[in-house]
């Protein structure tokens, strides 16, 4: 009879153990997130689906908006312990894994055009607004608990320019790559109006550093020196200094604060 009952429960056991799966995958996805702590600095606007695959009509972290968020459980990665998802949004796509264990996040694969006005809400201490577009390229990125802990990327400035200021200036690239405790920042014209060799650092505490060099070609439109003069040191015919320190604001700070870690 022992026998019996025991082998009657496993398929029981097992039957339960597909229908609790099955009730979670199928569980709108806003009553899941209702369950976990969501940061105080992230609002989600619009979210429908299920944990599998949905959509939010905004995503908004630190004022930066991610507007037609859609996202797609990918299976691959289950072999791996993590969560995985492909994300489609409207001004690109990319990938993000989840390791439950580590609690880190990681995106891939994101490439996105972003204007650069919508990108301006990201810091109230620039002297000029710029124009154009930002082609972001993301190979790595990686957040563990809340913490910047490695990034590789790139991002093309595509015909940059001012608001207001009637210029296109052509195209220029910045690398970001961590080092130790800081991240190290390059900048380089693209095939642009102007030549640009410029560097910065980024420490662990917030504090940033930045200097860029800059060359104008001769005859260069008068509006684009009278805004080079305006945001950078002149130091000789046609050359400028752009020297900037200073601490980012606590938000910022707090996320870079573990970048020397290791993954």
């Amino acid at each position: 009879m022992r026998k019996g009952l025991k082998a009657a429960w496993k398929p029981a056991v097992f039957f339960l153990f597909c229908l609790v799966i099955a009730i979670l995958i199928n569980m709108p996805i806003s009553l899941l997130l209702a369950q976990v702590k969501v940061p105080g600095n992230i609002r989600i606007s619009g979210l429908q689906g299920t944990p599998l695959n949905g959509h939010a009509s905004e995503l908004l972290v630190n004022r930066f908006s991610i507007r037609q968020l859609e996202y797609r459980a990918d299976f691959s990665c289950l072999l791996e312990a993590r969560l995985c998802y492909r994300l489609k949004f409207e001004d690109g796509t990319a990938m993000l894994r989840f390791e439950p264990i580590s609690k880190t996040i990681e995106i891939t694969g994101l490439d996105a055009d972003i204007p650069m006005q919508k990108l301006s809400v990201l810091s109230n201490q620039l002297l000029v607004s710029p124009s154009g577009s930002l082609r972001l390229n993301i190979d790595k990125l990686a957040i563990r608990q809340g913490k910047l802990v490695d990034i590789s990327a790139f991002a093309i400035w595509q015909d940059a320019g001012i608001i207001g200021e009637d210029f296109n200036l052509g195209d220029y690239r910045l690398e970001v790559e961590k080092g130790i405790d800081q991240y190290r920042f390059t900048l380089k014209d693209n095939d642009g109006i102007l030549e640009i060799d410029g560097k910065g650092i980024l420490a662990s505490d917030g504090k940033y550093s930045l200097n860029i060099n800059i060359r104008a070609r001769p005859g260069l439109d008068s509006q684009v020196k009278n805004v080079l003069e305006l945001i950078a040191r002149k130091k000789g015919l046609n050359q400028y200094l752009i020297h900037h320190t200073g601490q980012l604001d606590g938000r910022w700070a707090g996320l870079m604060a573990d970048s020397g870690s290791d993954l």
